[in-house]
This record gives structure tokens, sequence and C-alpha cells, in this order.
């Protein structure tokens, strides 16, 4: 999808000629981002109206622009013929069951998108870079492209994708969406983009007394940038890789392998539950809390209603996630908790002695699997 909005530039011919395939081109983008993800239904929608005030006068350019609409508008009706719904079942399921909307999480999400566009991230970069500094030159990059320069359309198409996404999920209000970096990515597009505005004063006076280096100077530009980001961005890649394996893969891994193999299990609830299948044997019914993978008769459901219906012999959640505080303020008595790293384990009570008897069995396990790879057979255990 971001690929795509590189496409941007064909509707300028400040930036790029405006040559006869360029409708084409702006066309295929507006078609194919919403099959990228159906979220792109957003920038191909800011596509589509730009490129019809841009082309206002060319019947032929606007007939290629409803043609990738149609393109794109299959998506939601494709959906709505297989499944019965507008939307995808993962986001009617996030919107359902993403946590209730509240100018808390408005904040929290808009506090966000601030220290993302400020090159820090509650969820992965904690230590400024030098990500700070395209700030100050965004600023003066969106003064000369509201005050000075002309109004290209490139800019106006990424600067309203990005606050428009950030609205999104401002106004959603649910706090839920900071555990998703990804979703914060869109509003550093038009930061760059404004920083480049601002910055280009300097290069065009560097170029004037040396014509030469017009050729290299952006990139050589780019590549300061990345080397003087790499130390930040390295740590903090590898702090989240070594997080990641750590408290999700290995321990999610880990809790289905002891469950598979001293019950076995027969049903695990979770509200990830892409690891705990991967390595539960077969047969073992895995109950989604957060809905994404329901029975169609379930979607709608609470997860504490699923949980009461339902009764899984386990349920497996990352300890700060509110499952556990929740069932123990609900279904008080029903489900024993045990730790395992940044994991919390329910057992359903009436099963909770006999797994009792393996506990020891946890570290052992935790520490001797390897994310990724193929389970092992289920061995032996004694009686």
């Amino acid at each position: 999808a971001l690929a795509a909005l590189a496409l941007a530039p064909t509707l300028t011919p400040t930036i790029a000629p405006v040559s006869p395939g360029a409708p084409l081109l702006l066309a295929l983008a507006i078609g194919l981002l919403p099959w990228v993800r159906f979220d792109g239904l957003l920038p191909a929608a800011i596509f589509l109206g730009v490129g019809f005030w841009t082309w206002r006068e060319s019947p032929r350019a606007r007939r290629w622009l409803l043609a990738g609409a149609l393109l794109a508008a299959l998506v939601p009706l494709g959906h709505r013929l297989l499944q019965g719904a507008w939307l995808p079942a993962t986001i009617a399921a996030k919107a359902l069951h993403g946590g209730e909307a509240s100018l808390a999480g408005a904040g929290t999400v808009a506090l966000e998108f601030a220290r993302a566009t400020a090159g820090m991230s509650a969820y992965w970069l904690i230590a400024p870079s030098v990500h700070l500094l395209l700030v100050p030159l965004a600023i003066w990059g969106a003064y000369r492209w509201c005050c000075v320069l002309a109004k290209d359309a490139a800019t106006l198409t990424t600067l309203l994708w990005s606050f428009s996404h950030s609205a999104v999920f401002i106004f959603a209000g649910r706090a839920y969406a900071t555990n998703f970096p990804w979703y914060f990515v869109p509003p550093l597009l038009g930061l760059g983009l404004l920083a480049a505005h601002g910055v280009a004063p300097m290069l065009e006076r560097i170029t004037v007394r040396a014509p030469r280096a017009a050729a290299v100077l952006p990139a050589l530009l780019a590549l300061v940038v990345g080397l003087a980001a790499l130390p930040s961005l390295k740590s903090g890649f590898a702090r989240v890789r070594e997080s990641f394996t750590a408290h999700r893969e290995r321990a999610y891994a880990a809790a289905a392998i002891w469950l598979g193999r001293s019950g076995p299990a027969a049903s695990v609830a979770s509200n990830e539950i892409g690891t705990l299948a991967w390595y539960s044997p077969p047969g073992t019914e895995i109950v989604d809390l957060f809905g994404l993978a329901r029975r169609p008769a379930e979607r709608s459901l609470g997860w504490l209603e699923l949980v009461r219906r339902r009764r899984p012999e386990a349920v497996v959640t990352r300890m700060d996630f509110r499952y556990r505080r929740e069932l123990e303020a609900e279904l008080a008595g029903e489900y024993l908790w045990a730790r395992l790293g940044a994991l919390d384990v329910g057992l359903r009570a009436d099963r909770a002695a006999h797994y009792a008897r393996f506990q020891e069995e946890l570290p052992r396990i935790y520490f001797e699997v390897q994310p990724g790879a193929r389970p092992s057979p289920r061995p032996e255990l004694p009686d």
C-alpha cells in the first residue's frame, strides 16, 4: 500500500510530467490498494478525489479513474457476497472486541501518533533519534508549502492521507490500537515530505554553486540521515525482537506444548491464537477470545460470555492484558492461575490438580522450545 502511494507524484506536472499513462497508473493504484489491505480504501478514495480534480477537463482520464474505483469497490462487494458483511471479519471483530471507545482512549492514540511522528513510540522506539530533527524541518516545510510554494497534488494527497488516517484512529477512541505500531506509520510519510520541502532551499543553494552535485545530493542526504538513525533503530529493533520472541512466541509455544503433553487439553482459549494453534496437538479446540476466528454464531458474543458457554480447559494470555483480571472478577474460582514468563495460564478448577502434577515440566519446555520450528511428537509422560 505504501509503495502504491508513491504513484501520487504522477498527479503533479511540477514533479513528473503528466503523460498519457499517468491516469492509468493512478487508476491502478486506486484499484489495487484495497486488495493489499482493506483500509487501503481510505487512500484510494483520496486518490480518486484529487485525481478527478486534477484531470477535471479530461474525460479520458476520468474514465480511467472510474475504472480504478470499480476495481476497488469489488473488495467490499466481494466480502458482502461471500461473507454476508461489507467489512472483513477481522475488522468487524476488532471494532466489536477492541475495547470500549472513550475520550481517554482517543487521547492515548493521539499521543502515540504524536510520539511516532517525533520518531518515538511507546511500543518499540523508546529513545530519541535523529528522526526528531525532521520535526522542525517539517514545520518550516509546512509554512513554505502553505504560504510560498504552489500547492502540488502530490503533497496534498500524502498530507490528506496522513491526517485522515490519524483522525480515523483517534476518533475511534480505542487505546487497543497502540499495540500495533504499524498503524502509526502513514503520518511519517507526510512528515518526511514536509521535511523535504523544508530542506529544499538549502539543497538548492548547494546545487547552484555545484551543479554536478544535483544528481547525488538527495541520495547522499538520505544516506547520512539513515546512518545517523541506525544506532537507535538497531537497539530498538533488537529490544523488540528479543521481547517478541521471549514474551510471545516462546511463552505461547511452551504453554501449548505443556498443555498438549500433560493433558492433552481439550480446548484452549486466548486472545492471541496463532502460536497456540501451531503448537497444540491435533484435535485441540482453540477458542478465540478476541473474535477474529470464531464460529459465525459466536462472533457477536463478548469474550466473557464465550468463556461461560464454552468453558475452555485453559485460558492463556499475556499478563499485561485485561483477561485474567476480568475473569477473576466475573468467574471467581473457576480458573486457577500459573505464571509462565509474561503469560498467565488459567487452568479450569476441575482440571487444575491434574496439571499441577506436571508443573515442573513448564520451565524445561520453555527453554527447550525453538520458536517457528515444527513441534516435536508428543512424548509419553508418567501417569
